[in-house]
C-alpha cells in the first residue's frame, strides 16, 4: 500500500511539474511576443522596413498587425516591403492592396525608383498569379522609367522577367532571345554580378533558352548561376538553377544527369521553407514523373504526380504545368489500362486547357463558366436550405439542357468544318496531280525577272517535295542556308511570293501535310496527339494543337475520330 502511494505521489508530482512547464513556457512566449512587438513598435521607418524585408516565411499576418499599430508610414517603403512580403507568401490580394497603397504614395511624392520598384514587384506577383496580361503592363512601365532614369540594375531586373513572358507569347520568342543575349552582356558588367539578383536573372533568362531549346546555353549559364548561388548561399537560387539543368540534360537524352539535378533540386526542396516554391515543386516533381514514365514505371509516376496534385491550391489549377501535369496523369493511366481513371483526368486535362487558352486574352468559355456557376449555387442552395433542394435540381437541369445544345450546336459546326476540310484535301490533292502531270510535259518556266528569287523559290519548292518542314531544326536560318541566301533576304521573298510570314508558311506546310497524313494513314492517326506534333516538327503537343486549331478550327482529335468513322464506315 505504501508502495502503491508513493506511486501515486510520484505521477501526481509529474503532472504538476508538466502543467506548470507549460504555463511557464506559455507566458515566457507571450512576455517573449510583447517584448518584441514593443521593439519593432519603436524601430525608425527605414529600421522596420529593414527588418521586414528581412523577414520569414509565415511572419506575414503578424508584420500586418505591427504595421498597423505603428504610425502611418508617408514615403510608403513600409507598405512596399509588406506587399513584398504577402507576395512571397503567394497571398497576392493582399499583396497588391499594400503595393497600391506604396504606389500612390510614391506617386505623390514623385520618387520614381521607388514607383519602379513597386511596379516590378506588382509585376512579378501578377506573373507568379498566372496574370500575365497585368504583368506585362507593369514590366514594362517599370522598363520605361528605369531606361528614363539609368537605373540599370532596376532594368536589367525588369527585363529578366519580362523577357520570360515574351517567350510564351507567339511571335514573341525572337525578340526574347535577342533580349536574352543582350542582358547576359549586360549582366556580365553590372554591380549585380555576384549578387541575388544575378542568380534571378540567370534563372529566368533560362526560362526562355529552355522555351526556344537552346539547352547548351542553359546549361551554361546555370552553370555560372549555381556557382554564385553556392558561394553566396542562395537555396532558392540554387533549386532553380538545379531545376533548369535537370529539364535541359532530359530534353537533350542525357536522362542519367538530369534526374541527378532533378533529385538535387527536390532534396533541397524537402530540406528547406522555400518561398514561391510552386513552381520549384511542380517542375521538379513533373519531370521526374516524366522520367518514370519513360521507363515505363507507370504507378511511380503517379505518386509523383499526385504530390503535385495535393499540393497545389484552388487557384492554382489553371496554370499550364498543372495542366501538363494532370494530361501525364492521364497518360499514365491510360498505359496502365485504368481507362476510368484515364478519362477522368482527361476531362480534367481538357477543362483546365480550354479555361487556359481563354485566358490568354480571350473571354472564358461561356459552357464552362454556367455548369461552374450552376454547381457553386446549387451547393450553396443545399448547405443554406434544404428546402431549395428543388430549386437547385432545377438549375442544374436547366444548365445542363443548354449545355446539351451547345455541345450539340458545337458538334454540327465541328462537323461541317470538318466535311469542307475532306473537300479541301480532295481538291488539292487533284490539282497537285494535275499540276505534276503538267509540270512532266511542259519545261518549267517561272516568270520572275530577279534570278536570284527564281533560285531562292526553287530551292523552297524543292524543300517542300523533300518535306524539309517536318524536321525539328527547320528555321527561318536553316533554309536560308539550304537556299542559299540570308535569313532577312529569304524573308522578303517568303512574304512577297507565299503572301505570309515564315511561321505561317512553315505551319501551313506542317497542317497540310498532317491532313492528308492522318486521312490516308490509318498507323498514323493511332498516335497520341503529342506523337503526332513530334513527327510533324513541333515541340510540344500544346503548339501543334494550337495551330491545327487556329488553320482549320477543329481539334486535331475531333478530325482523328472522324476520319476514322468515315474510314470505318467506307470499309
Amino acid at each position: 500500500m505504501t508502495f502503491i502511494s508513493k506511486k501515486n505521489t510520484f505521477q501526481f508530482l509529474t503532472i504538476i511539474l508538466v502543467i506548470l512547464n507549460f504555463f511557464v513556457s506559455n507566458l515566457y512566449a507571450q512576455e517573449s511576443t510583447i517584448q518584441r512587438e514593443d521593439s519593432l513598435l519603436n524601430m525608425t521607418t527605414s529600421e522596420f522596413a529593414q527588418r521586414l524585408k528581412s523577414s520569414q516565411k509565415g511572419e506575414a499576418i503578424f508584420f500586418e498587425k505591427i504595421v498597423l499599430k505603428r504610425a502611418k508610414d508617408h514615403t510608403g517603403l513600409v507598405d512596399q516591403e509588406l506587399g513584398r512580403r504577402f507576395s512571397k507568401e503567394e497571398n497576392y490580394e493582399k499583396a497588391h492592396h499594400y503595393l497600391d497603397i506604396a504606389l500612390d504614395l510614391a506617386k505623390k511624392n514623385n520618387d520614381q525608383r521607388r514607383i519602379c520598384v513597386i511596379s516590378i514587384i506588382k509585376a512579378k506577383s501578377y506573373m507568379l498569379d498566372g496574370k500575365n496580361e497585368q504583368a506585362v503592363d507593369f514590366y514594362t512601365t517599370s522598363i520605361a522609367i528605369a531606361n528614363k532614369n539609368s537605373y540599370t540594375s532596376l532594368k536589367n531586373i525588369a527585363i529578366s522577367s519580362y523577357i520570360s513572358l515574351l517567350s510564351q507569347i507567339d511571335d514573341q520568342l525572337k525578340k526574347a532571345l535577342d533580349m536574352s543575349d543582350a542582358l547576359v552582356v549586360s549582366l556580365e558588367k553590372s554591380s549585380d554580378r555576384n549578387t541575388k539578383n544575378y542568380v534571378q536573372m540567370l534563372t529566368t533568362i533560362n526560362d526562355v533558352y529552355l522555351e526556344a531549346e537552346q539547352y547548351h546555353k542553359v546549361l551554361q549559364y546555370s552553370d555560372k548561376g549555381i556557382e554564385v548561388a553556392d558561394s553566396i548561399s542562395y537555396i532558392k537560387g540554387l533549386t532553380d538553377l538545379y531545376i533548369k539543368k535537370g529539364i535541359a540534360h532530359y530534353y537533350m537524352d542525357d536522362k542519367d544527369l538530369s534526374q541527378t539535378f532533378l533529385i538535387k533540386a527536390k532534396n533541397l526542396i524537402e530540406k528547406n521553407t522555400l518561398e514561391n516554391d510552386f513552381h520549384q515543386i511542380v517542375r521538379v516533381y513533373y519531370f521526374l514523373a516524366k522520367h518514370h514514365y519513360d521507363k515505363g514505371l507507370y504507378t511511380e509516376a503517379i505518386q509523383y504526380l499526385d504530390t503535385i496534385i495535393n499540393f497545389i491550391k484552388e487557384e492554382d489549377a489553371n496554370k499550364l504545368p498543372v495542366i501538363r501535369s494532370y494530361y501525364l496523369l492521364m497518360e499514365c493511366y491510360r498505359e496502365l489500362g485504368e481507362n476510368k481513371k484515364a478519362w477522368k483526368y482527361h476531362a480534367i486535362y481538357m477543362d483546365l486547357n480550354e479555361a487556359y487558352q481563354k485566358s490568354e486574352g480571350k473571354t472564358r468559355n461561356r459552357v464552362f463558366e454556367k455548369i461552374e456557376n450552376a454547381d457553386n449555387e446549387r451547393i450553396a442552395l443545399e448547405k443554406r436550405n434544404k428546402e431549395y433542394a428543388q430549386i437547385g435540381l432545377f438549375i442544374v437541369l436547366f444548365v445542363l439542357l443548354i449545355v446539351g445544345y451547345s455541345f450539340w450546336r458545337k458538334q454540327k459546326k465541328n462537323k461541317t468544318i470538318f466535311n469542307d476540310l475532306i473537300s479541301q484535301i480532295d481538291q488539292l490533292e487533284s490539282q497537285q496531280q494535275q499540276k505534276q502531270e503538267q509540270e512532266k510535259k511542259i519545261p518549267s518556266t517561272i516568270a520572275i525577272d530577279d534570278d536570284k528569287v527564281t533560285a531562292v523559290l526553287k530551292g523552297l519548292s524543292k524543300l517542300e517535295k523533300q518535306e524539309f518542314f517536318l524536321r525539328p531544326d527547320c528555321n527561318l536560318r536553316t533554309i536560308a542556308k539550304k537556299t542559299k541566301t540570308n535569313a532577312t533576304y529569304l524573308s522578303k521573298i517568303i512574304n512577297a511570293h507565299k503572301g505570309k510570314n515564315f511561321n505561317g508558311y512553315i505551319n501551313d506546310l506542317r497542317i497540310a501535310y498532317t491532313l492528308r497524313k492522318l486521312k490516308d494513314d490509318k498507323r498514323f492517326r493511332s498516335f497520341s496527339i503529342a506523337s503526332i506534333a513530334l513527327e510533324v516538327g513541333y515541340k510540344s503537343d500544346k503548339s501543334f494543337v494550337k495551330h491545327f486549331k487556329s488553320k482549320t478550327g477543329i481539334n486535331p482529335s475531333y478530325y482523328i475520330k472522324n476520319i476514322e468513322t468515315l474510314k470505318n464506315n467506307a470499309a
